[in-house]
């Protein structure tokens, strides 16, 4: 759970909500060794876990008793009465606020580990995580209408978010044994549209990470700012060798290049592959 404080008071009796949605790009480790089940299981648990009941704690720090934890977030004053209901923060004289996380993770792997799971018919843990969590999705998506019913702002928006939610699904419902390039950007897109909370990752937070957040980031400015649709791959290459997520790797290895071998880079899909010049071999 995540609590945002003006000023420290009793825990309130409300329950905002707010929707954190995670996507996996599962495989191996970028030095090679691999472990895509235990993985896959590891960040389905943690993200199941964040969905249960929570005990808080007055504290401004994070929190942990057994696998619970709270975020406990300072924001300015003027911020945080557009959160709280008028009529409740006054007569209760309440300065904080508690606000329930639905997690949901999506998960696809996409390099030379996938490739071998694929042909090994060993992907159905990935797919059943997707199917299950697109559900999660869909009831949380139920609560957001309403929510926007309720307040008179649902707006021309929804019904093409619900248009797009059945495509995420029959999309997540039909993909099996395959290097899927759309449901993490689909999934990504979405939950931007619902104003929720977006996080990747691979294995080491590095390579694979950096191809989908530069990808990701050239989508943005194609929807939002007006970049051509046919800019988009170019912008991506061009903040994967000059922007930040070079210099993460640099940080980590000593070196600026991605760790993707010839043949690594050979297998993964062409909207996660980083130029040749920005590759090479390196011991994360």
């Amino acid at each position: 759970s995540i609590k945002t404080v003006s000023q420290g008071e009793d825990e309130p009796k409300d329950e905002p909500r707010m929707m954190l949605s995670s996507v996996d790009l599962q495989g191996d480790s970028d030095d090679g060794s691999s472990d895509e089940e235990s993985d896959d299981s590891d960040d389905e648990y943690g993200a199941s876990q964040m969905g249960e009941e929570t005990n808080y704690y007055q504290s401004v720090s994070i929190d942990r008793l057994d696998f619970d934890y709270v975020v406990v977030a300072y924001i300015p004053g003027e911020f945080y009465d557009k959160l709280v209901d008028f009529d409740a923060r006054v007569h209760n004289r309440r300065r904080s606020m508690y606000m329930k996380v639905y997690p949901v993770l999506f998960t696809q792997g996409i390099n030379e580990q996938q490739s071998k799971a694929i042909m090994l018919g060993q992907t159905d843990i990935q797919e059943r995580i997707n199917r299950e969590n697109v559900r999660a999705l869909a009831k949380y998506f139920e609560k957001y209408t309403s929510f926007q019913n309720q307040r008179g702002k649902a707006g021309f928006d929804i019904p093409l978010l619900e248009e797009e939610l059945k495509k995420i699904t029959s999309l997540i419902d039909h993909s099996h044994r395959e290097k899927n390039v759309e449901i993490l950007p689909r999934t990504e897109d979405f939950v931007r549209r619902i104003k929720g909370i977006r996080l990747t990752s691979c294995k080491s937070a590095k390579d694979r990470t950096s191809m989908a957040v530069t990808w990701e980031m050239a989508r943005i400015l194609n929807r939002y700012h007006g970049l051509p649709a046919s800019d988009v791959m170019a912008t991506a290459h061009i903040m994967r060798t000059q922007g930040v997520r070079i210099e993460n790797a640099w940080k980590n290895i000593g070196k600026k290049r991605f760790a993707f071998n010839k043949l690594q880079r050979s297998l993964i899909p062409e909207e996660y592959r980083a130029r040749a010049d920005v590759c090479g071999q390196a011991k994360t």
